[in-house]
């Protein structure tokens, strides 16, 4: 019961969600960005790393914040909405070098303020006797994003489609949110 848990498949599907965002922006940067905003290689890993720096110090601060809240939920909502409308932002091709690089670094930071939140949430919902059975069944929803999300991307860059690279980016998260939305109704519900 506790893996088929209606409360565990929605964080499996929230796990696919958002590591197929994450996939297109990390693996596809130095491929969309040159393409988009006419920076080197070299400059589009250098934005990157940005990105991925602030990750980590968006984790950290995530864990204090995780300890001081029980909207879990809420948190999530929240960063992945700025996520979002970031991404959607240098989608434009509209934005500076520069900007790009505020945003990746925001964008960054937000998306790792999530990591703990979402890990309280498998927490909170896992019966005691079976929470690294539930962890690891939700932590493969990162590996099938991962698998399946790059086939989207890649069409797209076939198709010369680099801004939507972004675009879809933006939305694997909207549709984190949307899940999220759905299980909090459900479990309200029960």
């Amino acid at each position: 019961k506790g893996v088929l848990s209606k409360g565990v498949l929605f964080l499996f599907l929230f796990y696919i969600l958002t590591s197929s965002a994450n996939i297109g922006l990390t693996a596809f940067a130095p491929i969309y960005l040159p393409s988009i905003y006419g920076v080197s290689v070299e400059t589009a890993s250098y934005i990157l790393s940005f990105l991925l720096f602030s990750n980590a110090i968006g984790t950290l601060f995530g864990g204090w914040l995780a300890d001081r809240t029980t909207r879990h939920e809420l948190v999530l909502i929240v960063s992945f909405a700025i996520y979002a409308s970031l991404l959607i932002l240098v989608g434009t091709g509209l934005a500076s070098v520069v900007l790009v690089i505020v945003a990746f670094t925001i964008g960054g930071f937000a998306r790792g303020i999530v990591n703990p939140s979402r890990d309280m949430m498998v927490r909170k919902i896992a019966p005691a006797s079976a929470l690294g059975t539930v962890f690891a069944f939700v932590s493969t929803g990162f590996n099938v994003g991962q698998a399946a999300a790059p086939l989207a991307y890649g069409a797209l860059l076939d198709a010369s489609m680099d801004n939507e690279i972004l675009y879809l980016s933006a939305l694997f998260m909207l549709f984190s949110i949307t899940l999220l939305g759905f299980s909090r109704k459900s479990q309200n519900r029960l």
